[in-house]
């Protein structure tokens, strides 16, 4: 999983906070950025002179290893003295990609990937184009990255964002999505996750297939929403909180799995080594976390209720966000803590 956050070189007021986050996010492994050099809600800088600022946030972000993009559109290009056939000068300036967002044809697109990797908008690049358009380009120079909406209500449905993506991962196209911070709760590309944790938000946007990179879209996060992303992921495995009322030892506190989904359980194998001197139960229920001493202690967690579970059945602790588990997820992690 790779996590990202967004800096905006026109607002300067906020200069060295976001020259700090970089060096945060960074330490936290955060290994992508968004940046957005035109006009925007906090700021009126002008994109010659945003451009400029961005100099500085680029030469500390190459320095730390980032993947580093930003829109793009006709205006942008006029505003910058660039046409389709000379954008290796952002790579020169030290972008790594480019975000075309709206304007340009599919043939200018195919020309820009020759010279600078590509980030596609799902909404505005024609789908009966793409098996063409994918032909013709290096597929290691195109990606996919999701709008994100300030403006309250107008972020897309998680149905939408599901269907555009799956278009594009089924290509094997990696898809980026956009999540809001606590400070601000603006940038989200899916509405009913605005006012979501990042993590809570980056979790679901994975799980449902929407996206295998997630960036917040909001400057300057607090760290607890830095941690909150971070936190939600180890490698590609989702981590789940399971509360517990009894002492946890130390084995048992961080659990990877890799399920099989059933109808009504994810059937799970487990690296860790987990007792089984607990209470018996023979029912379950959603988000229960059972472990299996029978068959060779492998670990159960509901997906629906159900009674007559197999013997020596013992019960773990429950997951927290059990609505999550809707989707099914075939790799997890589990953090066991007590209440």
């Amino acid at each position: 999983m790779r996590l990202g956050i967004s800096i905006f070189p026109g607002w300067k007021e906020i200069k060295s906070e976001q020259m700090e986050l970089i060096k945060k996010a960074n330490e936290y492994g955060y290994s992508q950025i968004f940046m957005g050099i035109g006009p925007g809600t906090h700021w009126r800088t002008p994109v010659t002179e945003a451009f400029k600022e961005a100099k500085e946030y680029l030469e500390l972000a190459n320095k730390l290893g980032y993947y580093v993009f930003f829109d793009v559109n006709p205006e942008i290009f006029r505003e910058l003295s660039v046409s389709p056939q000379t954008v290796d000068k952002f790579k020169d300036y030290g972008f790594s990609a480019i975000r075309v967002d709206y304007g340009f044809s599919v043939e200018q697109i195919i020309e820009m990937s020759k010279k600078i990797k590509i980030e596609l908008n799902p909404f505005e690049f024609p789908l009966n184009e793409l098996d063409s358009f994918l032909q013709k380009v290096d597929m290691e120079k195109v990606a996919v990255s999701h709008n994100y909406y300030p403006v309250y209500y107008t972020a897309i449905s998680l149905s939408d964002a599901v269907e555009k993506s799956k278009r594009f991962k089924e290509k094997g196209l990696s898809v980026g999505a956009f999540v809001d911070n606590s400070k601000f709760r603006l940038r989200t590309t899916v509405e009913t996750l605005r006012f979501k944790t990042p993590g809570y938000a980056g979790r679901l946007l994975f799980l449902a297939g929407v996206a295998d990179r997630i960036l917040i879209g909001d400057p300057v996060p607090y760290e607890d929403d830095l941690l909150s992303l971070k936190n939600s992921f180890i490698g590609d495995s989702v981590l789940f909180n399971v509360i517990t009322e009894r002492e946890v030892k130390q084995q048992e506190q961080l659990i990877h799995l890799v399920c099989e989904v059933k109808d009504f359980m994810l059937q799970c194998r487990s690296n860790g080594n987990v007792e089984c001197e607990r209470e018996e139960v023979n029912s379950l229920e959603k988000g229960n976390v059972i472990l299996n001493c029978k068959d060779n202690r492998s670990i159960i967690i509901g997906l629906k209720d159900t009674y007559g579970i197999v013997d020596k059945s013992y019960r773990l602790g429950e997951i927290v966000e059990k609505e999550l588990l809707d989707f099914k997820p075939t790799r997890i992690s589990l953090k066991i803590v007590k209440l």
